[in-house]
């Protein structure tokens, strides 16, 4: 190879590591009291010192990625100053003494199992578990992170057909897993019909998934709350990815546009339709056995079919600091699957060509503006809109029948937030959500004639308050809350109230305790078999009044009930030294 083939070569190599990430990070030390601004600010909490301590004394500014534990861990070992974290809120920082001769490390709130499972998931002390995708350890049986995939590892939560599509958390169906993208309701969670996460890991910070003892500003969800969070800080950093793999390209890039403005994108797009991999094929079966587009390359009549699938997700945030106390925030996302597929049969003697299609989408956007008040008061409110279209076309050539199905959500919701933090001991939460859901079902088929189309609409007012106390030594945690909802397809008032204890005693044990009632009007069934070519065969349905003999003249879906839980459980867990 002659010099410039090799200088060439080095450089495509530099350019391909560059696309898997990277970022700018300012590594150079700076005044130890510019530090604590920053932390200050990032963590809500106060540095307590003496003007001489801190003078002339410089450091590196610890990553936003680290506890504030780790963080006075890593100033310690730089500074050589002793921090004492007194409470929550306030640290002071001394000399350190000549008979400080080890550094003590203190956590401000309890973490019962850090790393569990693996790393990157952690069980908190009020019940809950917190996955953070940008830290996973390994998993068996996957090799990149995916979200819904990395849960179903979780004790209580699988999936039937082994697919995150169809969720099962303690017996739940998937419609019963309340799943939020920054706050707002999905309806379609995977790709290539249930095989891949529709939600990209390498944007999203953190999930907080709870089976019981939900807070009460979460309605819906009667099995559980699948709570995925994006990064909500305007830090000034930039970073960047890209990858492939047999199924799917990707990239991400949060761009610092000012000083108080950051954009955050992320995108994927299957690469099926530009060429065919073995792993592809095995997907394909996977996903398609047993549908009409597998059952129909069994009949003698069909000659050839050429089919062509592809999908593509697309998420944006635009973080947006007016000042220190007034935050907004604006959300887009867009998940599509599309299938397309030709049929070629010979019959009498007489050829024949029809095309048949699948398209799923969930298109969604949102505003969220956050208001601090004083250190103790905030409000937050959030308006979003987020539309689920599922459509079908089949056409079945030895019948000479074409059946067209569809099914849409549109799902609108305004929430209001109070936060009141007195102490460091006390949080309470008072809030108000309105919620207008819209369901449409169509059919149409041409032999015979009959067309069936449906549409609901349920309107809901939510009211809820919850109170939260966590003692100075972390031992005792208490949660209790109530929401409670007015349906307008009902004269009933459901009250919701909820319930989380935790106790630790002797140092190894902790006592929890967990309770809830929940309800939810919007259900997936299934009607026939063979609906959606038989891919996607549930459909969303909202509850209804309906008697049967309303069903029958309507020629439309059964009464659905609104459907209601109640859950209590209570166990014993035990930590000590990792175990």
């Amino acid at each position: 190879m002659n010099r410039k083939g090799g200088l060439f070569l080095l450089s495509i190599l530099f350019f391909l590591n560059g696309l898997k990430g990277f970022s700018q990070a300012n590594q150079e030390t700076q005044p130890l009291i510019a530090i604590l601004k920053t932390l200050s600010e990032r963590y809500n909490v106060s540095f307590s010192y003496v003007d001489e301590t801190i003078a002339n004394i410089e450091a590196t500014l610890p990553s936003e990625d680290l506890e504030l534990a780790d963080v006075i861990y890593e100033l310690e070992l730089s500074t050589n100053l002793k921090f004492s974290i007194l409470n929550s809120r306030f640290i002071t920082i001394t000399k350190r003494k000549a008979t400080d001769k080890t550094i003590i490390r203190e956590q401000l709130e309890e973490v019962v199992v850090k790393n569990y499972l693996t790393s990157g998931i952690t069980k908190l002390n009020d019940g809950s578990l917190t996955v953070k995708p940008e830290q996973f350890g390994i998993l068996p049986g996957l090799i990149e992170p995916d979200v819904l995939q990395t849960i179903q590892a979780l004790p209580g939560v699988f999936s039937v057909e082994e697919s995150v599509s169809n969720i099962n958390v303690r017996g739940g169906t998937h419609d019963q897993n309340l799943i939020l993208w920054d706050g707002i309701k999905m309806y379609q969670s995977g790709h290539f019909f249930g095989l891949i996460s529709a939600f990209n890991p390498y944007t999203t910070k953190k999930v907080n998934v709870s089976k019981n003892g939900t807070r009460a500003r979460f309605g819906d969800g009667v099995s559980s709350v699948i709570d995925m969070q994006l990064s909500d800080d305007v830090d000034g950093k930039f970073n960047a990815g890209a990858g492939f793999n047999l199924i799917n390209a990707h990239a991400y890039a949060k761009i610092p546009l000012t000083h108080r403005t950051e954009l955050q994108l992320s995108t994927r797009r299957s690469i099926t339709d530009l060429i065919v991999t073995p792993t592809y094929d095995q997907y394909f079966k996977r996903v398609f056995q047993d549908s009409d587009l597998s059952n129909n390359a069994k009949s003698d009549a069909i000659i050839s079919q050429n089919e062509d699938f592809s999908f593509y997700d697309i998420t944006a945030k635009l973080l947006y600091d007016i000042s220190k106390k007034d935050k907004v925030r604006l959300h887009f996302m867009n998940i599509n699957n599309s299938l397309n597929y030709e049929e070629r049969s010979t019959i009498n003697d007489r050829s024949d060509a029809l095309n048949s299609s699948l398209s799923q989408q969930n298109f969604a956007y949102g505003l969220t503006y956050t208001r601090d008040w004083s250190n103790s008061f905030s409000t937050r409110a959030q308006f979003y809109v987020t539309n689920y279209d599922l459509d079908a076309t089949n056409f079945d050539i030895i019948n000479n029948q074409r059946l067209i199905q569809e099914n849409e959500v549109f799902d609108g919701s305004a929430r209001l937030d109070f936060d009141y933090e007195p102490n460091h001991n006390f949080k309470f939460n008072l809030g108000y959500q309105f919620s207008e859901i819209g369901i449409s079902n169509l059919e149409d088929v041409n032999n015979p004639n009959f067309r069936s189309f449906v549409r609901d609409v349920v309107r809901s007012h939510s009211v809820y308050a919850e109170s939260a106390f966590l003692s100075t030594n972390a031992k005792t945690r208490l949660n209790i809350g109530v929401r409670i909802n007015h349906i307008d397809i009902s004269d009933d008032i459901l009250i919701e109230p909820r319930l989380n204890f935790s106790q630790r005693f002797l140092n190894a044990f902790r006592f929890e305790l967990l309770g809830e009632l929940k309800s939810q009007t919007a259900s997936q069934i299934i009607d026939l078999q063979n609906d959606f070519l038989g891919i996607e065969k549930r459909r969303w349905v909202l509850a209804t009044e309906r008697t049967e003999t309303e069903v029958i003249n309507e020629k439309s879906l059964f009464p659905v009930p609104i459907v209601k839980s109640k859950q209590a459980s209570a166990g014993i867990h035990f930590n000590k030294n990792n175990f």
